[in-house]
């Protein structure tokens, strides 16, 4: 069962909890310091008020609700419902009435009133006794609890701080009201929404129990003027006699850390946490205590008021005094305090306000020591060669020395208040080092790096950087030290350092020569990586001993090289010999050692140094190059008699090629031309011999032209390489030539010879010609078989126009001949009517059957004009669809069926059933005259292809969204396509039913129409095994502007 909420209703239940959560923090407040005898009234008065006012809340809540079924109350039961909330309310304020109430006291107090306000709430509920029961939802009802003991929470510590007098001002006095006022109502419609009414559910007292406005108004004025007249004792009690008492102690308390007690008859009857806090006792141990003075030394007589008691109305004291106080564990704590007196009723009351001094006194110390250690750092700074930066704890520079001056070129009134890093860092620091540096000072902590920095006038330099942070005494961050030692030569001499060992590395890689040195104390080598490299020794490990280098060494190589060390010891002198290596899989290195012997101060040998350079390869070449050194001679020999037969054969070849190849000098005389030459031309090559080729082969026209070419002495660059020339031949006959060129030039670049190489193209150019004009021709009748498909997909159009105008007829037909049959009717029986009432013959019972033959054919005549209406829209759609190219949206399953309908004359004798699956659901934005000739096209190319005359199928079209597409599947059960055709079905004019209705351009027009208008495509799907045709048409959801 649903319900609803009277808005205005649930407004007044949420201010009447406000309001009642703001009466019961004033109440609090006044509990705080009642006497023993006033305090059980004024516990009763906040448990009503509060009782009261979470009661009334609930109860106008209860009323708000709207049930589709009258609702009422059970009297008792909604009563009872409000002892609960009293209850709780009670034991709550009264574990609060103490003095100091602890977390403990309030978190139980929380609970119990939460439990007491969960349990006049479901009891109230409760008093509906709805019939069958209500059900709750059990997450909701534990929530709802959770709220309500968290409301209470919230509720009792607001109570605790009017209690203690640490929030009396009004604003947020009605801050909190609000916040405990919500919190309650939040409780309140948490437990509505986790009722669950049965749909035939009924109040059993909607008869008898309490329900209607009438009564909600009356519980809520008694509930409004329960809660005005608690508001207004509070405000009369405040009145009467303590108010001034209360501005006194809330003044004392304004100030932060201030300790506070207050006194009666010399003893503590209240302390405020500071207080707490500042002796280390607690309150409970602050009111045993025999007297208050045994907190201070030497019992505070200082402080004692000179005057005597005054009313409360005036206060008297003895000013601002320091004090020493005694702390738990027997220290000693130095404070600054006020002593006031005043009357509260027939009651003398003190109240001592105490401040902790001793911390501003020993700051002030420390501040002197520190001053005269400033000033010696201060001297040490300034005169270091190093940069001194001071910055505050947010990182931003106070004070530099001369020396960030000299390094950085800032002045220290440039430099103060700036961020250390925006200053001096730039785009070559180390983003890595930046981001430790953020983390350690954002932690308060010191580092120790090494970073580029850029000065004053964007030059880089390196500093080693050491920050250091200084703490005050109690542990605070006060400022970061950092001291810059400017390491910019060294950073340079590291590099420089190791570019030098880089490039030595590269250049012994480059030479394949590695250095050595042995120890000869230790009989160890210490090779570099290109030494182990060409031992092929581990390069992770440099330190080789000699054994292992002379198991690699050849043993036919080993006494040679004994005795040149030898000698080299001997002398201190050098030496320099080839070896072989030998590697385990057998392969030989051939390198060339030097050394050289270096002594220590009394002569000894002490090392050797030397070089190792692999020389494999160039021995290897030495080698082979004496080989080939004798067989040079014979093979030149051989190599002239091969030449000779070479320069026959190309002889023979150039004379016997149909190619023309002739030589030409840079006079442009013929120096050499085959004899295909000399067949075209007509001319032997003696008779050409030294001839310019202008005054023999070039037409007159272009003498001048190629003559002025070579007596300009023609550069290579400038020489045509493929060019198209005629020539004339001894009978004066034009041949054109395709003539290549090939340049030989001299070792300067100039221009030798040119060597070309032709064909005789003039039968061939002829044929062109004549293939151009056949295409000429062929162009003509490709646009007027064009024309014809034009003509043909028109005709395509008035079949479909056609077919559409058979469906309208065969369609609209049917409702309009019984419509017909109906008016007929009615015509007779208004006949028989007029005659009954001319002759006076009209009967009751002949009226009451005119009547209902008459309503009974008038709504058969209505039904069916409205389907003749329906079908003739319809197909009107369609008809507009067909004819033109607007964009519309329409529903694509609706639109489908439109189309069917269209073609049911055709479709009805076929025997082919038509299925719609698509998505009853899909809008798309397209052009709907495609969209019917897609499917009309691919309907009647299956009637006419898949199926024999008569024969049963299925087609099936399903209309599917993928992603921001249409996917839209076209599938028959027929024969199928064949598959040596299956490449061709899209090709226009191409059918296999010519002969029976077919014309070739039904695929045709759809291929075109998805591919064009859509802006999509189609293609068959093969199915193994399956019988019948299947295509797939993907096109765009929303076309762009293109599409349109």
């Amino acid at each position: 069962m649903t319900f609803t909420y009277q808005w205005a209703l649930v407004a007044f239940s949420v201010f009447i909890a406000i309001f009642a959560a703001y009466t019961t923090l004033r109440v609090a407040f006044r509990l705080a310091w009642a006497s023993q005898a006033t305090r059980l009234y004024w516990i009763a008065g906040g448990a009503c008020s509060m009782g009261i006012g979470i009661w009334t809340m609930h109860f106008v809540g209860m009323l708000a609700l709207h049930l589709p079924v009258p609702v009422a109350y059970d009297p008792l039961l909604t009563a009872v419902s409000l002892l609960p909330a009293l209850l709780a309310s009670a034991i709550a304020l009264s574990m609060l009435g103490r003095p100091q109430a602890s977390v403990v006291s309030r978190f139980m107090a929380s609970v119990l009133m939460g439990l007491g306000v969960v349990a006049m709430h479901y009891s109230g509920m409760a008093a509906m006794k709805m019939a069958p029961p209500i059900v709750y939802d059990r997450t909701l009802l534990v929530l709802s609890l959770l709220i309500a003991v968290g409301a209470s929470w919230v509720a009792l510590s607001l109570f605790s701080r009017e209690r203690r007098g640490t929030s009396p001002s009004l604003s947020r006095r009605l801050a909190s009201a609000m916040l405990m006022g919500l919190a309650i109502a939040g409780m309140h419609y948490t437990g509505m929404v986790a009722a669950e009414f049965a749909p035939d559910s009924i109040c059993s007292v909607a008869a008898t129990g309490w329900g209607g406005d009438t009564i909600g108004v009356f519980v809520s004025l008694v509930a409004v003027l329960v809660l005005a007249a608690s508001l207004a004792l509070t405000f009369y009690d405040e009145v009467l006699g303590e108010n001034n008492f209360y501005k006194a102690l809330l003044a004392a308390q304004s100030n932060a850390g201030e300790g506070v007690l207050l006194i009666e008859s010399g003893r503590v009857i209240y302390a405020n946490q500071a207080m707490e806090s500042l002796s280390g006792y607690t309150a409970a141990e602050l009111s045993a205590l025999p007297s208050w003075t045994e907190l201070l030394e030497d019992a505070g007589a200082a402080l004692l008021p000179s005057g005597a008691m005054s009313d409360l109305s005036s206060e008297s004291g003895s000013g601002r005094q320091e004090v020493v106080l005694r702390v738990r564990g027997g220290q000693r704590l130095t404070c600054e305090a006020v002593l006031s007196s005043f009357r509260h009723g027939d009651v003398s009351r003190q109240l001592l306000v105490c401040t902790d001094i001793s911390e501003r006194k020993a700051a002030q110390e420390a501040l002197q020591a520190r001053d005269a250690q400033a000033r010696e750092l201060a001297l040490v700074a300034a005169r270091t060669d190093n940069a001194v930066i001071i910055t505050d704890a947010q990182g931003l520079i106070l004070w530099v020395n001369e020396g960030f001056e000299r390094i950085s070129g800032f002045s220290l009134n440039e430099a103060v208040g700036k961020n250390p890093g925006r200053l001096l860092q730039g785009p070559d620091t180390d983003p890595v080092v930046r981001r430790m540096m953020r983390e350690q000072l954002a932690c308060g902590e010191g580092f120790e790096t090494e970073i580029i920095n850029y000065d004053k006038a964007g030059r880089k330099y390196w500093v080693a950087l050491d920050v250091k942070p200084v703490h005050d005494e109690a542990g605070g961050l006060v400022k970061f030290i950092a001291i810059e030692r400017d390491i910019t030569e060294r950073k340079q001499a590291d590099a420089a350092l190791r570019l030098s060992e880089v490039r030595l590395k590269e250049a012994q890689q480059l030479a394949r020569v590695g250095s050595w040195e042995l120890d000869l104390a230790r009989n160890e080598y210490v090779m570099s990586d290109e030494s182990l490299r060409i031992h092929e020794l581990d390069p992770s490990c440099p330190v080789v001993s000699r054994e292992t280098l002379l198991v690699l060494m050849h043993p036919d190589d080993l006494q040679v090289h004994r005795q040149s060390r030898a000698l080299a010891l001997a002398s201190l002198g050098s030496y320099a010999l080839q070896i072989r290596l030998r590697f385990a899989d057998g392969r030989i290195k051939y390198v060339q050692l030097r050394a050289a012997v270096q002594a220590d101060a009394q002569g000894n040998p002490l090392r050797v140094i030397g070089t190792i350079q692999d020389i494999t390869e160039q021995t290897l070449a030495e080698q082979a190059l004496r080989s080939l050194n004798e067989t040079l001679e014979q093979r030149v020999l051989e190599r002239t008699n091969e030449l000779e037969q070479q320069r026959a054969f190309i002889e023979t070849i150039l004379n016997t090629a149909e190619t023309l190849i002739f030589v030409i000098d840079t006079r442009g005389c013929f120096v050499r031309f085959n004899a295909a030459c000399e067949r075209l031309t007509g001319y032997r090559f003696d008779e050409l011999r030294d001839q310019p080729i202008w005054e023999s082969v070039i037409p007159p026209e272009r003498r001048a032209e190629v003559r002025a070419k070579y007596e300009n002495q023609m550069s290579p660059a400038a020489l045509p390489r493929n060019l198209e020339v005629e020539w004339l031949n001894r009978d004066g006959q034009r041949r054109l030539i395709s003539w290549s060129n090939a340049m030989l030039t001299d070792e300067a670049g100039r221009l030798q010879y040119m060597i070309g190489t032709g064909i005789d193209i003039t039968e061939r150019k002829r044929a062109e010609l004549a293939l151009i004009e056949a295409n000429d021709n062929l162009s003509r009748t490709i646009d007027t078989l064009r024309e014809a498909q034009s003509q043909l997909v028109q005709s395509e159009k008035m079949a479909s126009l056609g077919a559409l105008v058979a469906g309208i007829s065969h369609e609209i037909n049917t409702p309009i001949g019984i419509g017909v049959t109906s008016a007929t009717t009615l015509q007779e029986e208004f006949k028989l009517l007029s005659r009954a009432f001319a002759d006076g013959s009209l009967k009751r019972s002949t009226l009451e059957r005119f009547i209902s033959h008459g309503l009974n054919g008038c709504d058969i005549l209505v039904n069916n004009l409205l389907r003749a209406a329906e079908l003739i829209r319809s197909f009107k759609q369609v008809a507009v669809d067909q004819s033109s190219n607007e964009w519309r949206h329409l529903n694509l399953h609706d639109y489908i069926d439109e189309i069917i309908l269209s073609l049911k004359p055709r479709l009805k004798g076929s025997g082919v059933q038509v299925v719609n699956d698509s998505q009853r659901q899909l809008v798309i934005r397209t052009h709907p005259g495609a969209i019917y000739q897609i499917l009309s096209n691919l309907l009647l190319n299956a009637l006419i292809h898949a199926y024999e005359v008569e024969q049963p199928g299925l087609i099936r079209i399903t209309a599917d969204q993928v992603g921001d597409e249409v996917q839209l599947e076209f599938s028959d059960d027929g024969k199928g396509i064949a598959a040596d055709i299956e490449g061709r079905i899209f090709d226009p004019f191409f059918t296999t039913r010519r002969g029976a209705g077919g014309s070739g351009l039904g695929l045709h027009i759809v291929y075109n129409l998805v591919a064009g208008t859509l802006g999509g495509v189609i293609h068959l799907v093969k199915k193994d095994g399956a019988a019948g045709t299947t295509f797939h048409i993907r096109f765009p959801l929303q076309p762009g502007k293109e599409g349109e």
